[in-house]
């Protein structure tokens, strides 16, 4: 507990103090360029996790409805044991209609694990009802994980 205290104060030492280079006027409410591969390295080790696979464009699109030309760059994760309902999505969207569109079916993935869980597994239907669903300018995370309020604070 300690450390995540520890890791989160230093993350948002880091934050802040980015935030206080040189920027050109007018250009304070664009949100700062985050690499979601990092992103998602950042909360694998903030957290323990199940393996997990990483979807490719193709499998994002197939199983999870994220088309390409809506994302600038994406990490989706599902969990390797399909008994558990482990996910991470973390997204930037290509602009403010792409991110309604990701945001849209997103909500709706939840609500479909949501209705799987509910009848196989009252555990893992838990696991759901914790989720987190962030959005911040046009980047996107979902967090669907027992862990999945340290998840978001990392994001």
């Amino acid at each position: 507990m300690k450390r995540m205290i520890v890791f989160c104060l230093a993350l948002l030492t880091a934050l802040s103090l980015a935030a206080c280079g040189n920027e050109p006027a007018g250009k304070n409410d664009t949100p700062t360029v985050t690499d979601m591969t990092q992103m998602y390295e950042k909360v694998q080790q903030t957290v323990q996790m199940p393996e997990m696979l990483k979807l490719d464009a193709g499998m994002m699109l197939d199983y999870c409805g994220i088309r390409q030309e809506d994302v600038k760059q994406a990490v989706v994760a599902i969990c390797a044991d399909s008994l558990r309902t482990d996910e991470i999505w973390l997204l930037e969207a290509t602009d403010e209609a792409a991110a309604s569109r990701l945001m849209e079916l997103a909500n709706k993935r939840l609500q479909k694990k949501g209705e799987e869980s509910k009848e196989y597994s009252p555990q893992q239907y838990a696991v759901v009802e914790k989720a987190q669903l962030v959005q911040k300018g046009n980047f996107i995370a979902l967090f669907v994980s027992p862990d999945s309020e340290a998840m978001a604070n990392v994001f």
